[in-house]
């Protein structure tokens, strides 16, 4: 099974992910903007593995789908990677 694995980082089995939820506010960068425009996969490597609307289940993942503030957002990423996202709430 390893001998079909392609990586192009020989570390990658030592990375350790972290899920995170990211609550989106009036002021946050993201709000009104699309996942995809978000650049939260592009530009922070954080992946988007749920988004809460309010609603009692998680909501299914599109692209399309346009940020508000409540949302809250289920991300994994790497810890360097997620702080760099939540700095963007801070700033």
């Amino acid at each position: 099974m390893n001998d079909n694995l392609i990586s192009g980082d020989p570390d990658i089995e030592k990375r350790e992910m972290d899920l995170h939820q990211l609550m989106i506010h009036s002021g946050d960068p993201f709000v009104g903007k699309t996942l995809q425009e978000s650049g939260i996969r592009d530009k922070y490597n954080c992946m988007i593995v749920g988004v809460d609307e309010g609603q009692k289940n998680l909501s299914p993942i599109k692209p399309s789908h346009i940020l508000t503030a409540g949302d809250i957002l289920w991300i994994v990423g790497e810890k360097t990677d997620i702080d760099r996202l939540l700095s963007l709430q801070q700033a």
